[in-house]
């Protein structure tokens, strides 16, 4: 449904298609926030059974910092 109100260039060149994301684990708003607070937020929302292979890519990728909290 918000998709169809917005063309998906539009949507990706304002960011508002990244600033919430809610799961069955919670709900996180990434607007404003830096790489590595938008990564230990998305993380937090996933399945508990994913969240040790996410932080392992992320660190991979050197968006994870151990000060972390998850």
């Amino acid at each position: 449904m918000f998709a169809k109100n917005f063309s998906e260039h539009e949507r990706l060149q304002n960011g508002s298609a990244l600033y919430l994301r809610m799961t069955e684990y919670g709900k996180v708003n990434l607007k404003g926030q830096t790489m590595w607070q938008r990564t230990e937020k998305l993380i937090s929302v996933a399945h508990p059974d994913f969240r040790e292979e996410l932080i392992q890519k992320a660190q991979k990728l050197g968006i994870w910092r151990r000060s972390n909290k998850i």
